[in-house]
């Protein structure tokens, strides 16, 4: 087995290649590589000596292009998305805060919001909606205060015992709760049936049950070779490019306010790290 990659090896991989596949990133299909076999594999044999020398093979090779058809909302039910934000909203969303939550900034907590919510709410209302129009949220609202804590017992001179927090503004923290309230309205519209995803109220059993069915269903009746894929929604999230979200929220048809809300959202953030008592 110890030996170098020959071109009878290549030509044979060629002839086992199945027709009619779909090509990847090259756009080269396998019908014209089992058309130009005998030509091919001396050149492929020659490219995978060179890139098994180099312990690598190269960027366009290691490249996999997933396709999954992207879902697009109803003209009807982005017309109803298309509207500003409504004090009921805003109200529900103050009425959802957990009760005994670190303040940011502000310091204020969410128990005095909760406490004047129904004063708070039309006042809340015609903040955002300034916000919106202006395309960016207040300079308050976008800064983090970010506390490291002792974990208790542990040595503090080492990176590992200590804990950071994230604290926001609590205004901040009620404005995305509206905006994940009001997107799981419609997730019913956005997600492929192939597409497992988990919501607030979501059960973890249901999701993975339905995962295990998507992937028997593939493998055992359909015969496709599949791959089940799970992401932990806060990594993908800090992998994500913003422009691919903008991208991807205008194909699906969220409408032009969920757009410019989730903008406001994602424009310009800011954090402070505190540390003994100093910022």
């Amino acid at each position: 087995m110890n030996r170098d990659i020959c071109s009878n090896d290549v030509l044979m991989a060629i002839l086992r290649l199945q027709p009619g596949t779909a090509p990847g990133q090259d756009r080269y299909t396998s019908d014209f590589y089992k058309m130009c076999a005998a030509s091919l594999a001396p050149i492929l044999a020659r490219l995978y000596h060179f890139f098994s020398t180099m312990g690598t093979l190269s960027d366009i090779m290691k490249l996999a292009t997933i396709k999954v058809p992207l879902t697009h909302i109803l003209q009807d039910e982005a017309s109803k998305m298309d509207r500003d934000i409504c004090s009921n909203e805003v109200l529900m969303a103050l009425l959802c805060l957990q009760l005994g939550t670190a303040p940011g900034q502000d310091r204020d907590t969410s128990d005095f919001y909760k406490m004047c919510a129904a004063s708070l709410a039309p006042i809340l209302a015609c903040l955002y909606h300034f916000f919106s129009t202006m395309g960016t949220l207040s300079h308050i609202m976008k800064l983090a205060t970010i506390k490291v804590l002792p974990k208790p017992g542990k040595d503090t001179t080492l990176h590992s015992s200590n804990c950071p927090i994230c604290l926001l503004n609590i205004d901040t923290k009620i404005w995305t709760s509206f905006l994940a309230s009001y997107l799981t309205q419609y997730m019913q519209f956005l997600v492929y049936p192939d597409l497992v995803y988990t919501l607030q109220l979501g059960e973890d059993a249901v999701t993975v049950l339905n995962a295990s069915f998507i992937f028997s269903d593939k493998t055992k009746y359909s015969q496709i070779p599949s791959l089940l894929l799970s992401i932990n929604e806060e990594k993908a999230f800090n992998y994500v490019h913003w422009q691919l979200l903008w991208l991807v929220l205008t194909k699906i048809g969220l409408g032009v306010w969920f757009s410019r809300w989730t903008w406001c959202s994602y424009t310009g953030p800011r954090a402070m790290v505190r540390v003994n008592g100093l910022i």
